[in-house]
């Protein structure tokens, strides 16, 4: 997820005000250390335009 945030230029603060969470969560996220629940995983997918279910429970995504 990180790699694809970097890639839109967004700073983790501007993806997390996108979002609608705290900066604290979407590092912890990023770091899989937080399991995003559903709402929260495609709200973030969305943010990034990625596909449906291209968050995993780790936080991860293909960064392609």
């Amino acid at each position: 997820m990180r790699i694809r945030r970097t890639a839109l230029g967004a700073t983790r603060a501007q993806l997390a005000e996108r979002v609608g969470i705290p900066e604290a969560t979407l590092a912890a996220i990023e770091a899989g250390t937080y399991d995003p629940r559903l709402i929260l995983g495609s709200r973030l997918e969305s943010a990034l335009e990625l596909p449906p279910g291209s968050i995993d429970k780790a936080g991860s995504s293909d960064p392609r």
